[in-house]
């Protein structure tokens, strides 16, 4: 099975070119916005697009016309009889209405592990959005074989469990310090990521904390500057902090308190 086509790989934006449509079908259209009726061009297409019986050369139609909102585009992701094609070109930028398309409702049913077959940006937008299924989150803290920044996506989300985020602290690296700017994240899971061997993480923490006493401990981090320059930045971090930290000679640290100074008097 194919997990993942590169970070670089993006799904086409271009969904008029992913739907068929003939003469015919831009003759049906007209015909259809030219009866009975009150609104605008957008507000006719929009029901339109919001008429199950729709038929694809007409959402084609639709699609390829000079005057395509944001608002008409999510109603086409929406609609039954868009083929799948376009649906994940558009999906990447309205995965709300993508997830809640009846067709992608019936993939994911049938073949659960389809979403994980999605272009990458698809993919992290289907994760950020409210409608994510609760099983792909779950699928992404349990195997660790998925797509490293999929699984770094997942980690920041504030909907995961406290099982979950559990489950993510075995990650790589890169997870883990998306795991620590995770706005949810308890505070037992935020005190055993502050002592995470790697700085990548700890700095992420120190970033966020509002606990002066984890802020205390990791303004006295060992690493050569980066997680001290981190509670610098943080304006959570205490007086006390601030002074210890402004008796550093590196030029780093001084910035960022200079940095953190002008946007606290702002």
């Amino acid at each position: 099975m194919t997990w993942y086509m590169g970070p670089h790989h993006r799904a086409p934006l271009q969904p008029d070119s992913l739907v068929p449509c003939c003469p015919e079908d831009c003759l049906d259209l007209d015909r259809r916005l030219a009866g009975p009726g009150r609104g605008t061009r957008e507000q006719r297409l929009w029901q339109v697009l919001s008429d199950p019986l729709t038929q694809t050369g007409v959402l084609g139609a639709i699609l390829s016309t000079q005057q395509i909102t944001p608002r008409l585009l999510r109603a086409a992701c929406r609609h039954p009889a868009l083929p799948m094609s376009a649906l994940v070109a558009l999906g990447e930028r309205y995965p709300d209405q993508f997830l809640a398309n009846p067709a992608v409702r019936l993939q994911r049913a049938t073949s659960p592990d389809w979403l994980f077959t999605l272009p990458y940006q698809t993919i992290c937008a289907v994760i950020r959005s409210p409608l994510c299924p609760s099983s792909a989150l779950e699928r992404l803290s349990r195997d660790r074989r998925l797509p490293l920044g999929v699984r770094a996506t997942a980690a920041g989300q504030p909907k995961l469990t406290t099982e979950q985020m559990a489950r993510f602290m075995r990650h790589a690296t890169t997870v883990r310090a998306s795991l620590a700017q995770n706005p949810s994240l308890p505070p037992e899971l935020e005190v055993r990521l502050a002592r995470d061997r790697r700085s990548q993480v700890r700095a992420a923490i120190a970033e966020r904390t509002q606990d002066p006493e984890l802020l205390t401990r990791l303004s006295r981090d060992p690493s050569l500057y980066r997680v001290r320059v981190a509670v610098a930045q943080n304006p959570a971090s205490p007086p006390s902090v601030r002074d210890h930290l402004s008796k550093s000679r590196l030029h780093q640290i001084q910035a960022a308190l200079r940095d953190a100074d002008l946007q606290r008097h702002r």
